[in-house]
């Protein structure tokens, strides 16, 4: 980190745009996934497979870069109420990350092709709390790390 004019200058900051492009590839995920459960019969299982693959491999990093980059720097940061904030949506993010890691490893192959309504209840509440926080991200996270950066500069 380096100093800007006195004030620390975050290196989470230049990287809050690739933040809110992993957000748009999680949202075309979770939407190709909501289109996939709104359907009466499940689609091909490699292509089940790949997506949910896929969705666990953006979610696995982008979550990764938020545990080893954004909330620690937050949780460093002089003013305590920033601080707080990012310890909520960590402790949050936590739980979420648990719950997805139990829907995932629940949910195999051979249960979602003997169980499709349950998958598919599951999979819309999964996908529901997974936009709620994405929306809250970009609203109160990201808005956060651009005004930091605003008041870094």
């Amino acid at each position: 980190m380096r100093r800007c004019g006195g004030v620390r200058e975050y290196s989470m900051f230049s990287n809050a745009a690739k933040l809110r492009v992993e957000h748009h590839e999680i949202a075309a995920l979770l939407m190709q996934l909501e289109v996939a459960v709104m359907q009466a019969e499940p689609m091909p299982e490699q292509q089940l497979v790949v997506l949910r693959n896929d969705l666990a491999r953006v979610l696995t990093a982008h979550l990764a870069f938020e545990d080893e980059v954004v909330y620690p720097e937050l949780l460093r940061h002089p003013d305590p109420s920033i601080a707080s904030l990012a310890r909520e949506f960590q402790s949050e993010m936590g739980g979420l990350a648990n719950r997805f890691a139990q829907y995932s490893s629940h949910w195999t192959a051979s249960r979602v092709e003997n169980d499709w309504a349950g998958f598919c209840r599951a999979t819309k509440a999964m996908i529901a709390g997974f936009n709620e926080r994405v929306a809250r991200e970009d609203r109160e996270l990201y808005a956060l790390l651009d005004r930091l950066r605003r008041e870094a500069a």
